[in-house]
């Protein structure tokens, strides 16, 4: 069963817990072939050569737009139990909403440049995003599928050599979404999962990987995913949320 725990009850690694904490990532400095320095567990915006391309827009939420955003993202600790592949807990902060709820929410799956910025905090679209959520009444789980792994990112890595496939992150949008049902101010039912770049192929996988007990996600968003074996192949595809 996955359930929340503090950081220091789930984390027996200081060097993670040490993360947990501060909210942090370590921030060692590496040099990246697209000329970039970079931190160790992200690349917070990739060079030219490696961008991909932005969104222009943001999702409409309307639901509980009165509602006010809480306080700063809360660390935690993510149990993999049997549904991830990750060898230890996943990092994740959870933004919380205003009021008591239950609130509606959603699991946030980072690109292939990992969920933090150069100075290894959260960078700012995963901030903006998760303030914005929760301003508007979701609970926002940004979910770290990297650091636990012992990767620092896979932008420069060749597909054919990357070592987490956006299918294998499918266990980890799994244990996000159990739990977020063991919050007391969440809303079981109407749990959503979104995602950019390689977290955006994970969402696909996600949602055309029907859960083999009780309900999975109520909503998707795929922010650009890498589309091309799903377009070779399109009756292998059959998402079981909207």
């Amino acid at each position: 069963m996955i359930f929340a725990v503090s950081a220091r009850q789930a984390v027996t690694d200081e060097k993670l817990y040490n993360s947990l904490q501060s909210g942090q990532a370590r921030a060692r400095r590496l040099d990246y072939p697209c000329g970039m320095p970079r931190t160790e567990h992200t690349i917070s915006r990739p060079p030219r050569a490696c961008r991909w391309a932005r969104v222009a827009g943001l999702i409409s939420v309307t639901a509980f737009s009165g509602a006010v955003f809480a306080a700063a993202p809360e660390p935690v600790a993510v149990r993999p139990a049997s549904a991830s592949s990750s060898p230890g807990p996943l990092i994740a902060f959870l933004f919380r909403p205003a009021g008591a709820g239950p609130h509606p929410a959603v699991v946030m799956m980072h690109g292939c440049g990992g969920a933090y910025g150069r100075d290894g905090s959260l960078n700012a679209r995963h901030s903006m995003w998760g303030e914005y959520l929760a301003k508007h009444g979701y609970a926002a789980l940004m979910l770290d599928s990297f650091t636990s792994r012992g990767i620092n990112e896979l932008c420069t890595q060749k597909f054919t050599e990357r070592t987490l496939k956006e299918a294998a992150r499918v266990g980890d949008a799994t244990a996000a979404l159990a739990f977020l049902r063991e919050q007391r101010d969440v809303d079981a039912k109407h749990i959503g999962v979104l995602g950019w770049s390689h977290g955006g192929g994970a969402v696909l996988a996600i949602i055309n990987a029907p859960p083999k007990n009780g309900d999975g996600f109520a909503a998707a968003v795929s922010f650009y995913p890498g589309c091309t074996s799903k377009s070779k192949a399109p009756d292998k595809f059959h998402p079981y949320a909207p």
